[in-house]
């Protein structure tokens, strides 16, 4: 509901972003929600703590290491064009997508075969594998 009022998910109280809260709190949907909505994972809080410095110093129960890992996975995370069309109806793990389409890649497996995230609209995202050559690499900002 906050989302969709256009509130700023990269704002920052004493304690942190929202991002910050869900981490403690070990709301899993709740920072999935926010990493599609295109939360800053690298804003700190007043103690110049991150929203995974958080997860790993103050919680320890099974939804924080999920969040923990969804972290980790969001702050490595590169992006890539796709150079051509791919879809693989026989791979059940596999990410469709389209020429042009921006792919956050989240893992780049020695095999060829990678893990990346497309998110669209309304808050929705597509999760999957692809071969690595049908995208380029872009170069990271900054």
């Amino acid at each position: 509901l906050l989302l969709k009022a256009g509130i700023n998910i990269n704002r920052s109280t004493l304690q942190g972003t929202c991002l910050h809260e869900a981490a403690l709190c070990g709301k899993r949907d709740v920072a999935q929600l926010l990493f599609e909505s295109g939360v800053d994972v690298n804003r700190t809080n007043s103690y110049d703590q991150t929203a995974l410095d958080i997860v790993k110093k103050f919680t320890s129960c099974g939804a924080a290491r999920d969040v923990k890992q969804m972290l980790k996975e969001a702050i490595n995370a590169v992006q890539a064009r796709a150079i051509s069309n791919y879809h693989n109806p026989a791979d059940s793990h596999g990410l469709s997508f389209g020429e042009g389409e921006l792919i956050s890649v989240l893992q780049q497996n020695e095999d060829g075969r990678w893990k990346g995230v497309i998110f669209g609209e309304e808050h929705s995202s597509r999760t999957g594998y692809f071969p690595a050559n049908v995208v380029v690499l872009l170069d990271r900002p900054g």
